[in-house]
């Protein structure tokens, strides 16, 4: 979904328009539980049952509200054919999966999170099937209705229904909302027990990481990433990350808008922070001291991109912040204006800076945002530098190993043939007589030579243990300065 849509309307816009769902951030993972019995339950997965419930959510409006009794519910009516074309289903069994699946909400609870409390309410108190027409109407508790209509006007998240209906796989189906709800912040990092608790993959099937990532992460990002708004990626954290059985603890998901066309009034100084992969990221430009001048035009220009529903003249506006500046400062009025614009909050008027508290609040906060910049780019330019000196590293670990192989080939081609002969026997009696050790006519390979070389410079004092002394020595030949670590013993290691 567009964010400049998102930010251009309230929370009333997206709750009237049916087009699109607005939820309090504990709604963004909700739990569907099914009662079997009054002391057994099971979790509900299939993609019938979620997107019947965003279709009820998105056609929830304050209105239904007024005048509602406490058991009281809200009823809507269904067109079953139409529904199930608008969510992808083409097959004739999906009329009775639907039918099926309404009738189950009737037995589910729907479970969230708020802080420490977990919260549960039944989805529909009553469902009447019309063959006839293929209509079925809902019922809907107006405790769920009121919980879905109370949003928060700062952790909130919404997004167009049909990117969440063209979804088919119910992984997908399962995290696209989760995901929209952290597109504000750009990423979401949790270590790898709490993901699989927090969307019920703790069972058996998934003790693996890797068939949680083939069954659950790579076919529902994919998905995602296709048919819906959002561009997802994710980095593993952990260790042996490069090995065959690396040791995984959490991940790093980068959570960013697609590719928009760019307005000509966008100005890229404003622009948040996006990530654009795990170590490259997009700062904002600097605004150069001589650019900001003694007037205001830098603050009017900041203004337009404040999410103010209830918008006087340009001449008002200009006028309103000339006083901002004059009775708070103008750092002050920065700092504000740049809270308001990164947390994406709602201002209804310009009524809402009356006090000077509003900017106090945010003091420093510019300042504060440059800072954590600074440290994240200083932090990436010692991982990067890091790296580099690794792989640095490697490159004359591997020369150093071809200079010790030179010499125990050399070695062994000083030697008499009667030594080389009592050598090759000992390689023949090892078993060590394959292609890889001897041609054809029995001579042998340079893998050969090198072997036996080694070999017979053990018998003659030779001491790889000492490895790491002949790799300084050698570094030291070469000019090259280096730290003594455990890194440089494990890749010395043959």
């Amino acid at each position: 979904m567009n964010e400049e849509i998102e930010a251009g309307f309230s929370i009333e816009f997206f709750q009237n328009n049916p087009d699109y769902l607005i939820f309090n951030n504990p709604l963004a993972n909700p739990k569907f539980i099914r009662r079997i019995s009054k002391n057994e339950s099971v979790s509900v997965d299939d993609i019938y049952t979620r997107k019947l419930f965003i279709e009820i959510a998105s056609r929830l409006k304050p209105s239904h509200l007024f005048g509602m009794e406490q058991n009281e519910s809200v009823c809507f009516t269904i067109h079953i054919k139409d529904f199930l074309e608008r969510i992808g289903v083409t097959h004739k069994k999906g009329y009775n999966y639907l039918i099926e699946s309404a009738e189950m909400l009737q037995t589910t609870l729907l479970k969230w999170r708020e802080g420490k409390l977990e919260v549960s309410t039944t989805i529909i108190s009553q469902m009447i099937h019309d063959e006839g027409s293929g209509k079925i109407q809902l019922f809907i508790v107006r405790d769920l209705a009121q919980k879905i209509l109370e949003v928060n006007e700062r952790e909130n998240f919404s997004f167009l229904k049909e990117n969440f209906f063209r979804l088919q796989n119910s992984q997908s189906i399962k995290l696209y909302p989760f995901f929209k709800s952290w597109l504000n912040k750009g990423f979401y990092e949790i270590d790898i027990e709490r993901f699989k608790i927090q969307f019920e993959y703790n069972t058996s099937g998934y003790l693996k990481f890797s068939n949680l990532e083939k069954r659950v992460l790579i076919p529902a990002i994919e998905e995602i990433n296709e048919k819906t708004d959002i561009l997802i990626t994710y980095q593993k954290k952990g260790t042996n990350l490069d090995k065959l059985r690396p040791k995984i603890v959490g991940l790093l998901f980068i959570i960013k808008l697609k590719q928009q066309a760019p307005r000509p009034e966008d100005d890229d100084s404003l622009k948040l922070i996006e990530f654009k992969s795990f170590l490259e990221r997009q700062e904002p430009i600097e605004i150069k001291e001589e650019e900001v001048s003694n007037d205001n035009t830098y603050l009017y220009q900041l203004f337009k991109k404040i999410n103010l529903i209830e918008k006087p003249e340009a001449n008002t506006i200009e006028i309103e912040i000339d006083a901002y500046v004059e009775k708070n400062g103008r750092e002050l009025v920065e700092d504000c204006f740049n809270a308001l614009i990164d947390k994406k909050v709602a201002v209804r008027s310009m009524a809402y800076f009356s006090t000077k508290n509003i900017f106090e609040q945010h003091q420093g906060y510019s300042k504060q945002k440059k800072k954590k910049v600074e440290e994240k780019q200083q932090k990436i330019k010692q991982e990067a530098e890091k790296a580099s000196r690794y792989e640095e590293l490697k490159r004359l670990v591997i020369l150093f190993k071809e200079a010790e192989l030179n010499y125990f080939e050399r070695r062994y081609e000083i030697l008499n043939e009667i030594n080389k002969q009592h050598l090759i026997n000992e390689m023949f009696e090892a078993g060590r007589n394959s292609e890889w050790y001897f041609d054809e006519n029995r001579q042998p390979t340079q893998i050969a030579r090198q072997q036996m070389g080694m070999l017979f410079s053990l018998r003659d004092m030779y001491n790889p243990y000492n490895r790491l002394e002949k790799f300084q020595y050698w570094m030291n030949k070469e000019g090259k300065e280096f730290e003594l670590t455990d890194e440089i013993t494990q890749l010395l290691n043959y």
